[in-house]
C-alpha cells in the first residue's frame, strides 16, 4: 500500500498543479498555485467524479448474459453465426460498467477464440456516455461517445477503431437497444469505400438463468 501511495504522489501533485494553474489563469491572479486549490475548487472537482443518475441505464446491464452473434465480413456477404457470453459488473464506485466477453468466431472457415474487455460510463464533463474496448483480435483501442435516447431506450454511439489490415482508423456507429431487464440488442455499423453504411455486427443478449 505504501508503494502505491508513493507512486501516486507525482500524479497527484501534477493534478494539483494543472488545476491550480487553470484556475489562476481564469481569475487572472498571480497568487501561488497551491493556494488556488481551495474548498470550493475541491468540491467542484469532486462533483465531477461523483456517480450520477445516468448510471441507472448502466446498472440494468449488470449480470451474466448469453448472446447470439451475427457478423458480416462485407455488405454483400452472408452473415456468420456464433454464440458467446459476457459478464457485466459495476466498478470504481458504480461509475463504470465493466464488460468481459468470450466467444469462438468462425472466420474464413477457422475457429478463432475471441476475448474482449470494455468499460462504459457517463462523463459528467462531456455530458455524454463514453466507452473503451480492447480485444484479442488486435492491439488497437476502440473509443466511442454517445447519448441515451429515452424515447427509444437506445444508447446511440459513434467512435473510431484501428483496422489492422488497412493500418488506419475507421469510424463506426452503434445502437444498444434496451428492450427490457431480461434482453437487449446491440448493432454496429461501418461505411464502405463509397460512404454507404452497412451492419457488421448484431448481438442479441438474454440474461443467464
Amino acid at each position: 500500500m505504501r508503494q502505491i501511495f508513493i507512486y501516486s504522489l507525482p500524479l497527484f501533485f501534477l493534478m494539483i498543479t494543472f488545476i491550480s494553474h487553470a484556475y489562476a489563469e481564469e481569475k487572472h491572479v498571480t497568487a501561488p498555485r497551491i493556494e488556488m486549490l481551495g474548498d470550493d475548487t475541491m468540491k467542484k472537482l469532486l462533483q465531477y467524479g461523483e456517480s450520477t443518475e445516468q448510471r441507472q441505464m448502466l446498472t440494468s446491464l449488470v449480470g451474466e448474459w448469453d448472446y447470439d452473434l451475427k457478423y458480416w465480413t462485407n455488405k454483400n456477404s452472408e452473415p456468420q453465426f456464433s454464440t458467446g457470453s459476457v459478464v457485466n459488473e459495476m466498478i470504481l464506485g458504480d461509475r463504470f460498467l465493466s464488460s468481459k466477453t468470450s466467444v469462438i468466431l468462425n472466420i474464413g472457415g477457422q475457429s478463432i477464440p475471441y476475448e474482449g474487455w470494455g468499460v462504459l460510463g457517463y462523463d459528467t464533463t462531456k455530458n455524454a456516455y463514453t466507452s473503451v474496448w480492447v480485444d484479442t483480435l488486435s492491439t488497437g483501442t476502440t473509443v466511442g461517445i454517445g447519448q441515451y435516447n429515452k424515447k427509444t431506450n437506445t444508447l446511440e454511439e459513434k467512435g473510431r477503431f484501428t483496422f489492422p489490415l488497412l493500418k488506419n482508423e475507421q469510424e463506426y456507429r452503434s445502437e444498444l437497444e434496451l428492450t427490457n431487464d431480461e434482453t437487449h440488442k446491440k448493432s454496429i455499423f461501418i461505411s464502405d469505400n463509397s460512404g454507404k453504411e452497412f451492419k457488421v455486427l448484431e448481438l442479441e443478449f438474454r440474461r443467464k438463468r
